[in-house]
């Protein structure tokens, strides 16, 4: 009988162990919260697609570098940024920052994809929600690796930062 109870309790404790891991990317990426921002940025491209956004874009260079940026401001009937880009970078880092937003202007997903002069290749994408909480970072590294700890710098005021001053972008 007692080694019936040993038994029972060592598959408890690694029952318990198993239970604290992580989720996994496939079963954070299938969560109905997330489902709901990949249904939001696909709405947002294909209001994009029918015209239905109006863009705006300007051109700029960060003072004392030579890094520039296209940056690119979508905004709905009612005025609301929908979407924001930047596009650029210097000799030695290409940056790609595309942000959605829902129609009560809560930033809901945002990609970055940067790209190194040694072949690497780093890419996020940031899931919130509704109310603008974190909710999944999926990440990927193609390349020899770079090092790089730059943190990812989240636009929460789009139409600020499109008509403000150019900025190095990571």
């Amino acid at each position: 009988m007692t080694s019936f109870i040993r038994l029972f309790l060592l598959s408890l404790i690694a029952l318990g162990a198993w239970a604290d891991e992580p989720p996994t990317r496939e079963l954070m990426l299938s969560r109905p919260e997330i489902e709901e921002v990949r249904l939001l940025k696909a709405d947002i491209n294909a209001m994009l697609e029918r015209g239905e956004l109006k863009k705006q874009t300007n051109k700029c260079t960060v003072e004392g570098t030579s890094a520039e940026y296209d940056r690119g401001l979508y905004k709905d009937k009612q005025g609301v940024a929908r979407r924001y880009f930047v596009d650029g970078g210097s000799v030695d880092m290409m940056v790609r920052m595309e942000y959605y937003y829902d129609d009560k202007a809560v930033l809901r997903y945002m990609h970055r994809q940067r790209t190194f002069a040694n072949g690497t290749r780093k890419e996020e994408g940031v899931y919130f929600g509704a109310d603008g909480t974190h909710l999944f970072t999926d990440q990927s590294e193609t390349g020899p690796g770079y090092p790089d700890d730059t943190l990812i710098e989240f636009i929460l005021e789009p139409v600020e930062d499109f008509s403000g001053p150019c900025r190095e972008q990571a």
